[in-house]
């Protein structure tokens, strides 16, 4: 495998820790490079995470029906794999296992997809030890909300897809890396 860190983002309906998750996007990537290679996209069965306890809210289901119609679109269409939950979670639990770091929100998507394995009886092959959290990187590079948003002057794909907001990640959490390699390189040569 060429790239091992990972970069993940999920859909879902709920935030707290059990909220359903209903999508789930990721790729490999280098944070050196910015370059990305092996990507993931899955649609969770709603239903079917509600039946097995988890707990939809409804200013979530308010939110996703104020999205964009190719966001919600993008939960239904027949383009992305759709899988009962316990089966998309295992999919995902071996493709995530190869991942030297797993980059996110980490404080939301690590956690509710933990919790979620947790609660199917999911051993997950990623260790916890793995979480790395994108706000803190982007924290310590000082990298304003604007500074953020500005990263790609063309954002691809759709918000609230979870694999183009993977990739979106991606890109500044490169640019953050970027940012304080060269503020440590400076601060060296006495700068």
């Amino acid at each position: 495998m060429k790239f091992t860190e990972l970069m993940v983002d999920i859909e879902t309906m709920g935030t707290s820790k059990n909220g359903p998750i209903i999508q789930i996007g990721a790729v490999y990537f280098s944070m050196k490079t910015g370059e990305y290679g092996n990507e993931y996209l899955i649609n969770l069965d709603l239903e079917d995470a509600i039946k097995h306890g988890a707990k939809p809210d409804g200013s979530t289901i308010y939110w996703w029906m104020a999205q964009s119609k190719a966001a919600r679109d993008g939960l239904t269409t027949n383009d992305i794999p759709f899988m009962k939950e316990d089966q998309g979670l295992q999919d995902f639990n071996q493709y995530w296992a190869k991942a030297k770091r797993v980059w996110s929100h980490a404080t939301f998507d690590f956690c509710m997809l933990m919790e979620s394995m947790r609660r199917r009886d999911i051993q997950p092959t990623s260790h916890y030890r793995k979480a790395r959290d994108i706000r803190t990187l982007t924290g310590l590079a000082d990298m304003s909300r604007e500074e953020i948003e500005t990263t790609r002057t063309e954002r691809a794909g759709t918000h609230h897809n979870g694999l183009d907001d993977a990739i979106y990640q991606v890109a500044y959490c490169h640019a953050a890396y970027q940012k304080i390699n060269n503020e440590l390189r400076r601060i060296a040569n006495g700068n």
